[in-house]
């Protein structure tokens, strides 16, 4: 008798485990799905990590230009130097579903904001707004 109340017991324990981590995973999803329905956004860009290293040890600022798609489909985000150089930085918005690792860096799942790119050239000569 005293078997089957472990047994029972025991079985209890691990369904228990299994149903939260279940929810938990649900929860996250949902949490995910809101946040690719949502998009990226410049705000987010600025704060990516690239940009407060390019803040914080290289006391360089950007201003934000214009918003672009490149031949994939994604979200690119152009910026330009606030001290008036006419260098532009592009940073490409990537969607990752789970927690990674990149270099020594931990990138939490969500927008993930990548530097993509210098544009030596003034970028803005290009820009029309006709039609």
């Amino acid at each position: 008798m005293e078997r089957d109340a472990n047994k029972t017991g025991s079985h209890k324990t691990v369904t228990t485990i299994v149903l939260v981590v279940v929810v938990l995973l649900v929860v996250h999803f949902g949490r995910m799905l809101k946040a690719y329905y949502d998009g990226p956004s410049v705000e987010e860009a600025l704060n990516s990590p690239f940009m407060r290293f390019e803040r914080e040890y290289r006391n360089m600022t950007y201003t934000f230009l214009y918003q672009g798609v490149d031949e994939f489909g994604q979200t690119r985000y152009y910026f330009r130097h606030t001290d008036g150089c006419t260098e532009c930085m592009i940073l490409t918005c990537k969607f990752r579903w789970v927690d990674h690792i990149e270099g020594l860096d931990f990138r939490p799942a969500g927008w993930d904001y990548v530097y993509t790119c210098y544009v030596p050239e003034d970028i803005t000569t290009g820009i029309t707004t006709d039609g």
